[in-house]
């Protein structure tokens, strides 16, 4: 039976306190949109037309130095998220605008804001206030403010036409530079010259481009338009994964129906429109929909006793226990490497006593703890939102006898099996080391003696949890 010293009610208090990661930074001055959605049209500029030396004396944000402001602090919303301006008359100028959103609790900083190089010559950026922000100059954005840009598709001659007979799409990303995470935002675009007006198909999906499986997709095609009155008939197809037979409900034809996606892989939706004289779009609207299970990390324990009879479970006969631990964990140093070993410590190991620790934000709607089950093959620990950190995993042999065990652990990550740890032997209060797990990389370091064995640590007892 485990069982805990009075002590332990310290610990708790421990875990009573804020775990909350210190928000990064706050920032300077910014030309961006207020609150009422307006931008300032009296921006000065200087002779060459230029106005980022003057940024600091327009009076549109609290005095906040950009550079302190850390990168991953903020967060950046994009819209539209991707832009199609579809087939555009040769010679004509279309535009769509872009709005740039400060979205979380945090000042967002904005360094850059640009159409990449390898974009086609097509697309073109206009700013408001036309100076574009650079790493030295740059804008900030309050929480809650936007940001104006306006992107444009122009070609004089047409694109062009490919071996089934349509066009082929002139391609490009807007790139945003700040201190969001990513730090590096990509909208791509997309568009072709055309000699004739043709109609333009937009998709939007309500559950966005990201989701679990057995997700009904709730697919939008009504807002496709056409420059020549307005559309009459949708066509829907989809590149579904291997496996998948989910059909359009009711029809493909249908402008907004529903896709049930059950199968883990990426489906790939278009949507040609026709509009009132039979003119279909130039070519297809594109909406990808990637399909896989949330949990960014899973790691698992399962062992099994030489000899068991059937009919006993493992846990029945050998208590083990899984530990996943944050790098902020401390306690005591038992295993004599002069670091402090992060095992039961409260509220950074996740383990048995601390089976649902907050790691991460407050925010229930944020699945950014880990959260450890017990089952009658093992244990397992699952996070979906990992930090930009460092892990440990270890695992106890928590009796003080007991029959040798053969141990395994197993990582995955979003599902797919990245490393397995071969049979290792544990005897009663053994503590095995078995690895790091870095993230987001993702690299697996596993820990070793000084023998290249794997580092166990006998004898093993945390001074406040002892075994009867």
């Amino acid at each position: 039976m485990k069982t805990t010293i009075a002590a332990l009610l310290t610990l708790w208090m421990l875990g009573c306190l804020s775990t909350e990661h210190p928000a990064g930074g706050a920032p300077d001055l910014a030309v961006t949109e207020s609150a009422d959605g307006t931008v300032p049209d009296d921006v000065p500029a200087g002779s060459d037309g230029s106005v980022p030396d003057l940024l600091p004396d327009l009076d549109l944000a609290p005095d906040i130095d950009p550079s302190s402001i850390s990168p991953g602090s903020s967060c950046l919303d994009v819209s539209p998220a991707e832009m199609s301006f579809g087939g555009v008359k040769v010679g004509d100028l279309k535009s769509i605008p872009v709005t740039l959103t400060a979205c979380g609790d945090t000042p967002l900083r904005i360094d850059g804001i640009s159409i990449s190089e390898d974009s086609s010559p097509a697309f073109t950026l206009d700013l408001v206030p036309p100076a574009a922000p650079t790493p030295e100059h740059p804008l900030v954005l309050m929480p809650g403010e936007k940001l104006a840009v306006t992107v444009g598709f122009q070609l004089d001659t047409h694109s062009a036409i490919g071996d089934d007979g349509n066009h082929i799409v002139e391609q490009g990303e807007l790139i945003v530079d700040s201190t969001a995470v990513p730090k590096q935002t990509a909208i791509p675009l997309a568009g072709a010259a055309v000699d004739i007006n043709c109609p333009t198909a937009v998709i939007k999906c309500d559950e966005g481009h990201e989701v679990e499986p057995q997700t009904a997709l709730h697919l939008f095609g009504d807002e496709s338009y056409a420059s020549n009155g307005s559309i009459q008939k949708w066509e829907w197809d989809v590149d579904q994964p291997l496996g998948s037979q989910s059909m359009f409900i009711p029809s493909y034809t249908f402008p907004n129906p529903t896709f049930e996606a059950n199968v883990v892989g990426v489906y790939t939706f278009y949507l040609t429109v026709y509009d009132q004289t039979n003119t279909p779009s130039c070519y297809p609207a594109k909406y990808e929909v990637a399909v896989f299970e949330k949990q960014a990390i899973r790691v698992e324990l399962s062992w099994d006793v030489p000899g068991r009879s059937d009919g006993i479970t493992p846990r029945q006969l050998a208590d083990l226990d899984l530990h996943f631990v944050h790098p902020w964990a401390g306690g005591p140093d038992l295993d004599g490497d002069g670091e402090p070993d992060g095992w039961y410590d409260v509220p950074f190991d996740c383990f048995w006593f601390n089976a649902n620790p907050n790691w991460g934000s407050y925010d229930p709607s944020l699945h950014d703890d880990p959260a450890l089950e017990e089952h009658d093959d093992g244990e397992t620990v699952a996070l979906e939102l990992p930090e930009k950190v460092t892990y440990k995993v270890g695992v106890h042999y928590f009796q003080g006898s007991g029959p040798p065990v053969e141990v395994t652990a197993r990582v995955y990550s979003f599902n797919e099996l990245v490393y397995e740890t071969a049979e290792v032997e544990l005897n009663p209060l053994d503590m095995w080391e078995v690895l790091a797990l870095e993230w987001p990389t993702g690299k697996v370091t596993v820990a070793q003696d000084e023998d290249g064995d794997p580092k166990i640590t006998p004898k093993y007892q945390n001074p406040y949890f002892w075994v009867d």
